[in-house]
Formats: C-alpha cells, sequence, structure tokens
C-alpha cells in the first residue's frame, strides 16, 4: 500500500478510501485461491491452529456483544478478514523456500523506496522542515508504514552480513558493498523518525546476532557497533524537529506531564500527524448506516487526559493509555470492557487503542482473550526457536534465524504501537510456526531448496 502511496503522489493523484478497499479485497481473494488450490499442503492443525482459532473466535463473539450498542467495535472488526485472516493464511502457506524470496522481495522494496522517500524529500524539503515527522507522500502515517519495511529490510540486510563472514565465496567488496547499504538503510530509517521500527528493528537483530551460529563474536560486535555508530551519526545530523523525536524518547513520563488546565504546547511534537491518522482509519472503516458513537468517558478521569489533548510527547501519551489498559482489566477481569471498546472508556477517543496488543487483549477480552492472545505469542516463539536453533539443515536454520528476528521485531513493535486487528506481521509470523509444527512440506521445501 506504501507504493500506492508514494505513485499516487508523484502523480498529483489523492488516494481515495475505495483504492484501499480495491486492494485488499483482491489480496482476499487472491489468497483464497491460493489456499484453496494448495489445501493438501495444509496438513493437520497445529496448537498455534487452535489458539488463533479460540482467539479469533472469542473476538467475534466480543463484537457481536458490543457492536449493538455502538459504532467503534464493527469498525475494527471489519480489518479482522484482511489483517488477521489473510495474514495467518499467506504464513500458513509458506514454506521454506518461499520464505526465502519473500525476504529478497523486502530488500529490494527497501531499496526501492529509499529513492522514492529520497525524491519526495527533495521535491518537499520547505515544507517538511515544519513538522517534527515529515509527512511522505502527502500522508502523516506514511513514515509508520516506510519504517516498518525498513526495519524489516534491516534485519535481512544484517543477517546477510554475519553469514558473509562464513561464506568464503563473498568477496570483500561484496561485503563492503553490504555494508554500504545496510548503512543507507539505517540512516533512511533514523532519518524517517518511526521510532517504534527502528527500536523493534534493532531488538531484531539483537536476537539474531545471539542465536546465529559459526560466526565470530567480533564480527557479530562490528555488525552491532556499526549500527550504533550510523544511527548515531544520522540522529545528531537530525535538524532539530527531528531529533527532538528521539530526545523524548528519554524523558520519564509522569516529568512531563500537563494538566488539561494549561495551554496546549506546540512544537515539541506535532499531534496533528496523531489525530490525521485517527481521521483516516475512521474514514476507511466504516461506511454506510451504523449505531450512533458513544462519547468515551475516560476511565482515569478527564484530569488524565492532558497528554493526549495537547500532544505533548508519545512516552506521555502511552503512559496514560497504559495505565488505561491496565485500570481497564482491574474493573472487569474476566470478559473485559469488549473488543474494540478500549476507546469508549479511554481519552483516545472512539477508534482509540493502548499502542500495546498484549494491553489491548486483556482490558479488552479479559484473562481469557489475554491469555489466549499470549499463548499464541509464546507458542510461534517456542516454535520458531526450536527451528532456529536445529542443527539439522543449515539451509533451515538460517531462514528459521532470520524468521525468529522478525518475530522478535514485531512482538516488540506491537507493544509500542499494536493493535490486535491491524497487527499483521506477527499472524504472518505465527501462520508460519502453525506450518513450521503441522507440515511436513516444510521439510521437503528445504530438500529442494538444496538441492536447487
Amino acid at each position: 500500500m506504501v507504493f500506492g502511496l508514494a505513485f499516487a503522489s508523484f502523480l498529483g493523484l489523492r488516494w481515495q478510501p475505495f483504492a484501499t478497499i480495491t486492494l485488499y479485497s483482491a489480496l482476499f481473494i487472491w489468497v483464497a485461491l491460493l489456499a484453496w488450490r494448495q489445501r493438501k499442503l495444509w496438513g493437520r492443525f497445529s496448537v498455534i491452529d487452535v489458539l488463533f482459532g479460540a482467539f479469533i473466535f472469542l473476538v467475534l463473539a466480543s463484537l457481536l456483544i458490543h457492536g449493538v450498542t455502538w459504532s467503534g467495535p464493527w469498525k475494527y472488526g471489519r480489518y479482522l478478514p484482511f489483517m488477521v485472516v489473510v495474514p495467518y493464511v499467506c504464513g500458513r502457506l509458506i514454506r521454506a523456500k518461499d520464505i526465502q524470496v519473500f525476504f529478497s522481495v523486502v530488500a529490494s522494496a527497501a531499496l526501492v523506496m529509499l529513492i522514492l522517500v529520497a525524491i519526495d524529500y527533495w521535491q518537499n524539503a520547505t515544507l517538511y522542515n515544519t513538522y517534527g515527522r515529515w509527512p511522505f507522500f502527502g500522508h502523516f502515517y506514511s513514515p509508520l508504514l516506510i519504517g516498518a519495511l525498513l526495519a524489516g529490510s534491516l534485519i535481512v540486510f544484517s543477517f546477510r552480513f554475519l553469514i558473509g563472514g562464513a561464506d568464503m565465496s563473498q568477496t570483500l567488496l561484496r561485503q563492503a558493498v553490504g555494508l554500504i547499504v545496510l548503512g543507507f538503510v539505517t540512516v533512511a530509517l533514523v532519518w524517517v523518525a518511526a521510532r517504534g521500527a527502528l527500536l523493534s528493528g534493532l531488538l531484531g537483530i539483537i536476537c539474531m546476532a545471539l542465536i546465529v551460529r559459526n560466526m565470530s563474536i567480533s564480527r557479530r560486535y562490528a555488525l552491532l557497533l556499526y549500527l550504533a555508530v550510523i544511527i548515531g551519526l544520522a540522529t545528531f545530523l537530525l535538524p532539530k524537529p527531528q531529533a527532538q523525536l528521539y530526545v523524548n524518547l528519554l524523558t520519564m513520563p509522569d516529568s512531563i506531564y500537563v494538566s488539561v488546565s494549561e495551554p496546549a504546547a506546540r512544537g515539541s511534537e506535532p499531534a496533528s500527524w496523531i489525530s490525521e491518522l485517527a481521521s483516516w482509519i475512521s474514514e476507511l472503516a466504516a461506511r454506510g448506516s451504523e449505531p450512533l458513537a458513544q462519547q468515551s468517558e475516560p476511565i482515569l478521569g478527564k484530569a488524565s487526559c492532558g497528554p493526549l489533548e495537547q500532544g505533548i510527547n508519545s512516552v506521555a501519551i502511552r503512559w496514560v493509555l497504559y495505565q488505561e489498559a491496565v485500570a481497564m482489566f482491574m474493573n472487569s477481569p474476566w470478559w473485559g470492557v469488549g473488543a474494540a471498546s478500549f476507546g469508549q472508556h479511554s481519552c483516545s477517543g472512539e477508534m482509540g487503542y493502548p499502542h500495546s496488543s498484549i494491553l489491548q487483549a486483556f482490558s479488552e477480552l479479559g484473562v481469557f482473550g489475554g491469555l489466549l492472545f499470549v499463548g499464541l505469542m509464546l507458542t510461534t516463539f517456542v516454535r520458531i526457536f526450536q527451528k532456529a536453533v536445529n542443527i539439522n539443515s543449515t539451509h533451515f536454520t538460517q531462514i528459521a534465524q532470520q524468521a525468529l528476528a522478525w518475530f522478535m521485531m514485531y512482538l516488540a513493535a506491537c507493544q509500542i504501537s499494536g493493535n490486535y486487528f491491524t497487527d499483521v506481521g506477527t499472524y504472518l509470523l505465527a501462520g508460519l510456526a502453525a506450518g513450521m509444527q503441522s507440515n511436513s512440506a516444510w521439510d521437503e521445501g528445504v530438500e529442494r531448496s538444496n538441492v536447487a
């Protein structure tokens, strides 16, 4: 979708809601046809399949119960087929040889995106200097999409550097070019200012550096030091409004809290991109006649809404949202406040969510939904980890190691900005782990890949 936003911007066109609907509908039909065509390769149901199915069933039941009285639940419920089921099915269909192609596609797409971002910045440099986060391709939420792509490619390029030390066929020139490309991707990720993507991508790389075998310790340290230096230099060279975004990460939430009675602080970090993103989601999520929306009643009281109303700092905003999620769980520990109903009891408003998929699951679905979601994530991690430390097939192990790094990246990102209705990456990897667990075609795919 981010490439669609880019090309629409270059052509001077406005990305319309029907374009998003068409895109995801086409993908849904395509994946459904693929799933039917490869139905014999699905294998038996696994524990992950059962956990995923039970979690979706609970979400649907909660939507049916709470969606009668107000519009919020069904706005998010419409994401389920496209951002939950489809990615899970995609992961289920992926075999070892497929995921290697997938990693290559992500790396290539990131290089193309670097060019598109550079062109967009060159054309709009004067405009972008007025924002703390640049609205690439004319959309305030585009840095989040770009960041997700670049963070995924960062893991791919880092892994290629690590295995380059053990692959004698790689010349020094080829490894040097790989380091340069890795540096460009890192700089771009810093300048795009998708901080959550940067932090989660680094966590994935650290995880990968810890589990990868047959690599010297010095090479692993060299990679991490190289990334740290590049990030430090890129941050130092950022214009002040963008650099302040990273400085804000070091502040304590309580130390920057401002009450609602004080005037709104502007310039430290714009709240415009947050409101723009919320408006965009709201616009796409619902069309046609719906129940009337209800006005939210903050569970911590209106006095707690200062950081959100003033857009002071995203750290302070998240701190409020996390506390609200805990309070909702404490008030309704068994069944929660209802799927997609967090915003009804939050300062964030109707379409609000706590920016943590785990906290969201517990606050909206109670202990049963929370444990199902955590169980799904934990089982996914364990299964991919088992394959990542497998010593029977070097090729298969390397694929699983990259998959584990990706899963850790997505899992971390989902606790920074996550929403279990839209956490596409975690469901993709969950489906992948389910395929590893239940289908011998994975091992057959490894053998065919080795022969090829």
